[in-house]
């Protein structure tokens, strides 16, 4: 999926912003590279979005950005989610815009899933799947880290 080289951490450039991910022993190269690709896409309209936040809660975003009460008015999730998550994220944050992120090969199991956790909930906020295709790593991160994507370039479904 990604063609990242092997490390522990990987520095990129998003919107002017230096940013520093570390990859853990039991994260992907793969989902490092979900992470900055989400983050790159959602900055401009969450100007403070924070990349593995610390939160007193079950669940924990991989990207969040917080109302001035500490209640998420955006979430995002990379990668594998399990419908547990997905019923309470849907359920529990009602009024905050809601993103998973997958690669395009894996939306339409996704599909499915997203669909029967938000199935007849009142819902404020917006739920988005974003699938980026599997040479996103290429198109999209330069050799110096530079991240530049945009909506057009992934298929984003909205439930």
């Amino acid at each position: 999926m990604s063609e990242l080289p092997l490390r522990r951490k990987y520095r990129f450039k998003v919107h002017g912003r230096s940013v520093l991910l570390v990859k853990r022993a039991w994260e992907s190269e793969e989902h490092v590279l979900l992470k900055i690709l989400g983050f790159a896409l959602y900055l401009p309209r969450y100007p403070r979005l924070i990349i593995e936040p610390r939160m007193d809660d079950r669940y924990r975003p991989d990207l969040v950005q917080l109302d001035e009460r500490g209640r998420p008015l955006f979430w995002g999730e990379c990668g594998t989610v399990g419908m547990a998550k997905l019923r309470r994220l849907a359920r529990r944050h009602r009024q905050t815009h809601l993103a998973f992120f997958q690669w395009e090969p894996e939306l339409e199991h996704y599909v499915a899933l997203i669909e029967k956790a938000v199935a007849g909930l009142r819902r404020a906020g917006p739920v988005e799947l974003v699938g980026f295709p599997l040479d996103a790593a290429t198109r999209f991160v330069a050799d110096d880290g530079t991240v530049s994507v945009r909506f057009d370039d992934c298929t984003v479904i909205g439930f």
